[in-house]
């Protein structure tokens, strides 16, 4: 399981980048601390519905995007 949170923290972080956006900038951009979004972009900690919604959002990227790759 911790392969698959991985895999989500690593398109997390690639979007991010893509977007030109700092941790710190996504951070407050959805509200959350800029150490937790570290823990997510590595898959360190598990990711719940409503951060992806946020995450997707901000990003400009679809949800299937996030959790299984699918553009």
């Amino acid at each position: 399981m911790a392969h698959f949170y991985q895999n989500i923290g690593n398109r997390i972080k690639g979007a991010r980048k893509k977007r030109g956006y700092t941790r710190k900038h996504l951070a407050a951009a959805i509200n959350m601390e800029e150490d937790k979004l570290k823990a997510l972009e590595e898959g360190r900690i598990r990711i719940f519905t409503d951060q992806i919604a946020r995450l997707a959002d901000v990003l400009k990227v679809t949800t299937d995007y996030l959790i299984y790759g699918n553009k």
